[in-house]
């Protein structure tokens, strides 16, 4: 979070809360020029963040001074915050903002400072500069908390990961969770509701912050082209597939209706001449037999070289099936410390191992892992059917240069994920009532 900090300054225009003119203080705004905490001078000359519950904060926060319209040294809060952010007086408020996030910051800062004061003065080791850089967590991924978890759960597999390590769960982020792929002797499992069924032993679940959300979906339809006999054909087909009789005899059923006066015959009722149907049959004959004397020449160009027409194709766009959802993310993992690097490379394992296939025997391979994918904690996006990872990209120096730190864990680690749904998205999947976009 970019912040800016004002100077040192007194406040003279009120004595609440114990404020003191002697007293010094030090303003901190967020990247919108929001009050995001105050901070006063100690008697070791230390400047310490204020509790935002106490009435000192409050009075201070508020405090503005005779002079606040125009630029002075009276260092009141609503002066540095209008110098902070405008440039001309004619802009300025006449209250200050407070950040929605303040007291989240300051317990933040305040975990800093203890940790800090922890620490014996003149300390240098790592160990030391380890814990003054990186405040211990305030609130953990639920799954980590819970006996239950994979965390704790036995197995080598069973792994809880996230990224950053202090990730705060209340706030929208991406769960993955990797499982076992599991048919359970099932040969078709592409039915409505049927997909959970894949979903295998638990190996493992990695948090990650929320990603450029966004999805595509649809059908995959396809041209068709057919000439009269063509359509002649198909209603043959029609009418014997209308009739109970037919559909349990089968295709020997239709075989009476395919012969050439039976097409010409269907052809004429769809709305063609007879005579033109009779000449797209002599066309393809005539084809056939110029071919056996070794001259090509289709029956498209034989009708337009005789009648100076073209055969209808009869175009039209037919459905052909489902189209399978691809989604790709893409991540930026930045370690602060040694423990969130030994996370993000368990992170990088926990996904390679998960894409790789299973080595059973010179005859079978088993089947890759699985995963599921969900937005958290709760979110009107769209929902994932489970997905197969089809490739890991792992970009480990994405600046366009080598940079590490000293026991080689480079400064920046890019993450692309390319993930494929297993089983089609149907109109029955959106057959619920909960306030979000469905699949």
């Amino acid at each position: 979070m970019a912040t800016k900090k004002s100077p040192p300054y007194s406040i003279t225009s009120t004595t609440d809360g114990g404020v003191s003119s002697s007293n010094k203080y030090v303003a901190e705004f967020d990247n919108l020029g929001r009050l995001l905490a105050v901070y006063k001078k100690d008697s070791v000359g230390d400047f310490k963040i204020l509790d935002p519950t106490a009435a000192e904060w409050t009075a201070v926060s508020t405090a503005r001074g005779s002079g606040f319209t125009v630029p002075s040294s009276s260092g009141e809060t609503l002066l540095q915050y209008n110098q902070n952010k405008h440039r001309t007086i004619g802009e300025w408020e006449s209250s200050v903002p407070i950040a929605p996030e303040y007291l989240t910051y300051h317990t933040e800062i305040k975990n800093k400072e203890t940790n800090a004061a922890a620490i014996t003065v003149g300390d240098t080791t790592e160990s030391a500069r380890e814990i003054i850089a990186t405040p211990p967590r305030v609130r953990t991924p639920q799954e980590f908390a819970s006996s239950g978890s994979p965390r704790y759960t036995s197995g080598k597999s069973a792994l809880a990961l996230a990224y950053p390590y202090d990730i705060d769960i209340t706030q929208d982020h991406l769960q993955i969770t990797r499982h076992l792929y599991n048919r359970d002797g099932s040969v078709n499992l592409s039915a409505p509701g049927d997909s959970n069924k894949l979903l295998g032993e638990t190996r493992g679940v990695v948090i990650l912050p929320m990603p450029k959300a966004s999805e595509s979906g649809g059908a995959e339809w396809g041209e068709s082209k057919v000439d009269v006999l063509g359509i002649g054909a198909a209603s043959v087909f029609k009418r014997g597939f209308d009739t109970i009789e037919t559909a349990i005899k089968g295709p020997e059923e239709f075989k009476g209706g395919y012969t050439i006066p039976g097409l010409i015959e269907e052809a004429t009722k769809v709305g063609a001449a007879t005579a033109g149907a009779a000449a797209i049959v002599g066309a393809r004959y005539a084809s056939q037999a110029a071919g056996m004397l070794g001259i090509t020449i289709s029956q498209e160009d034989l009708i337009t070289r005789a009648t100076g027409k073209a055969i209808n194709p009869n175009a039209e766009l037919l459905f052909r099936g489902p189209v399978l959802r691809d989604f790709g993310f893409r991540f930026t993992m930045i370690a602060r410390n040694d423990t969130e690097a030994k996370e993000i490379r368990k992170i990088v394992q926990f996904f390679k191992a998960g894409s790789t296939p299973k080595y059973e025997n010179a005859a079978f391979l088993g089947s890759p892992d699985i995963f599921q994918l969900e937005y958290k904690p709760q979110t009107v996006l769209n929902k994932f059917k489970p997905m197969s990872l089809n490739k890991v990209t792992i970009d480990y120096a994405p600046d366009g240069y080598w940079a590490a730190y000293e026991d080689s864990h480079p400064v920046s680690i890019v993450m692309s994920l390319e993930f494929s749904e297993i089983v089609p998205v149907y109109d029955k999947d959106y057959a619920t009532t909960d306030d979000t976009v469905g699949f």
